[in-house]
Formats: structure tokens, C-alpha cells, sequence
């Protein structure tokens, strides 16, 4: 015998819709309140900066970048572990005393890209560091880089064993497309007196190296450390910049923090100030422009390509 059971709804056609609403402005107020859905999305804040997750790009088109255009950014990573490629193009740097006389102290013949002592002068007319600090050895090529570990050896040649004086070397000097400085986004701050020697950081030891420290996010610079035989600053754009002082993530951690969240948002003073795009690298990629934006496209040398979008056109 078969039996057909039925389902008798025993709340009324009213009753039933004043649940529903209710139930539904119960949800609302959830996810409006802190610890719902909003509160998942932030992932960082501090003072007047906020990272989320997620972006919504204005209305724009769609731009495709060339392997040999994203190469050149400023999130290649470039150490012993992730040596720069074969095809890495030289950047186009110039001599920072030819650019800007002697506004910045700088020694004899260093040069970086031209974004990069651009935002060092924006430095210098806020806070001068002249007496203070010296910028010292921007970009080198593969071939000076390989110098520089020949000469740290003799160095160390002349007070160690040979074996432990190799070693040391190779640990404190990167080779050839090992170094962050053939990428013209890097350069040594050297602090001059006095000095606070006391200090584990070498950026802490005078009153300039501690405004760097300080205001350095502001400017796209983070520092460096463990990758060369001196204590250096790279330049890495504003957006990217603040970002990991938010996080409180170095270069190499902060890249795999994007490599998982793929789209994030920083705010400022509660508005969208730059978005965070990070996509698979190919021979071309593409990301969505809104019109007259300002952008930083990188690679980062471990097979993905970021972008940074301004979101209200310039950063």
C-alpha cells in the first residue's frame, strides 16, 4: 500500500510574512554590525589606512602589459633564491647628480630611476637628511655586482681562512642577477655621525635614519635586510609601500599574501585609494584601466604580475 504524505504549513499567510521580515532585518543588522561580513573583509588598519578585500574598479578598458614592460617594476624579486632572468632588461637609470645637481647628498656617480629620486627629493624637502645621511650605490649590473663579491672576499680573505672568507662572501654579497640593485629600484643610505651603535637596526642609529624609518611608507620606500652586505632601501611605490607597513609583512612574505588574496583594496581616510590585482605572469597580461588612472605594473620573479591602480587617477 502506498500513502502520499503532505506537508500542512500551520502559520498563517500573515504570520508567515512578518517571520520573513523580521528574519530578514535580523541578517541585515548582522552582517551591518561588527564581526558580520563587513569585519571579514578588513584585513589591516592604521591611522588613516585601511587594506580589504576585494576590489570594484571604476568603468575603464582593458590594457595588456608585455613581459619585457612588467619585468621592469618594482616587486622583481632578485636574490640568490630567485636570481633576476637571462632576458631581465637594463633599467633605465640615470645619474642622480645629473638629475638634480646637489639637492640630495648623494655620492659620485650613483643612479637609480627616475621615480626613485623623485620621491627621495619629495623626502629631502620634507625632513633634509643633508649631513645627516648619503645615498651611496644605486644600480649596478650583473658584472659590478659580481665585483663587489670579489672584492668583499679579499676582504674577508685578509682576517678569515679562505674557505670561511668564500663563505662569507657568498652570504653577504649577492652575484650577478642576484642583487636588488641591478633592478635601479634600490640604494644604501649611508648614516653619518653620530651614531647611536647601541642600536640593532643600523636605519635607527641617528635622527635622519629614524625619520626614514618613520616617514619612509609615505614616500613607496621599505627597507631591506639580509639580502646584501649593507643595510639598504627599496623603492616599491606608495601603494605597495603602505600596504606592508600595514600588514607588517616584508617583500618576499607580502608576495605570497597577494598570491593568495588576488584582489584587495587600500583605503585612505575611508576611501579607495589604490587597487591591488594580482594575476598569473604570461608573455602579456591584461588588467582593467579606468581612464587617465596612474598604475604600477610589476612582475615579481616567482611567476605571478601585480598591479597597483589608483583610484582616484593619480597616487
Amino acid at each position: 500500500m502506498l500513502y502520499r504524505v503532505t506537508r500542512r504549513n500551520t502559520l498563517s499567510p500573515a504570520l508567515y510574512a512578518a517571520l520573513t521580515v523580521i528574519l530578514s532585518a535580523g541578517l541585515l543588522l548582522f552582517l551591518c554590525q561588527p564581526g558580520g561580513a563587513e569585519k571579514d573583509m578588513l584585513l589591516a588598519e592604521r591611522e588613516e589606512w585601511a587594506l580589504v578585500r576585494g576590489a570594484s574598479l571604476p568603468p575603464g578598458r582593458t590594457v595588456t602589459f608585455t613581459r619585457e614592460q612588467w619585468l621592469q617594476g618594482p616587486l622583481m624579486l632578485a636574490s640568490p633564491e630567485h636570481p633576476l632572468p637571462p632576458d631581465y632588461p637594463a633599467p633605465d637609470a640615470r645619474a642622480v647628480r645629473a638629475m638634480v645637481g646637489s639637492y640630495l647628498p648623494v655620492q659620485e656617480g650613483t643612479a637609480l630611476r627616475a621615480d626613485v629620486t623623485y620621491a627621495l627629493c619629495a623626502m629631502q624637502t620634507e625632513h633634509s637628511f643633508v649631513g645627516q645621511a648619503v645615498i651611496s650605490q644605486g644600480v649596478v649590473s650583473a658584472a659590478q655586482q659580481d665585483d663587489l663579491r670579489r672584492a668583499a672576499y679579499a676582504r674577508y680573505a685578509a682576517v678569515y681562512p679562505l674557505a670561511e672568507a668564500l663563505e662569507k662572501a657568498y652570504a653577504a654579497v649577492p652575484g650577478g642577477n642576484e642583487s636588488e640593485h641591478q633592478t635601479g629600484y634600490t640604494l644604501d643610505l649611508v648614516l653619518t655621525e653620530p651614531l647611536a651603535m647601541k642600536e640593532k637596526n643600523p636605519l635607527l642609529r641617528n635622527e635622519a635614519g629614524r625619520w626614514f624609518s618613520e616617514h619612509m611608507a609615505r614616500y613607496g620606500f621599505i627597507q631591506r635586510q639580509g639580502v646584501c652586505e649593507n643595510v639598504h632601501l627599496r623603492y616599491v611605490g606608495l601603494p605597495h609601500a603602505a600596504a606592508m607597513e600595514l600588514l607588517g609583512l616584508g617583500l618576499e612574505d607580502y608576495l605570497v599574501f597577494l598570491h593568495k588574496e588576488k584582489t584587495l583594496t587600500l583605503l585612505r581616510d575611508g576611501q579607495p585609494y589604490a587597487f591591488l590585482l594580482c594575476v598569473p605572469a604570461a608573455e602579456a597580461v591584461s588588467f582593467p584601466l579606468p581612464d587617465q588612472a596612474a598604475f604600477l605594473i610589476s612582475g615579481d620573479n616567482t611567476g605571478w604580475v601585480i598591479a597597483a591602480i589608483a583610484a582616484q587617477n593619480r597616487f
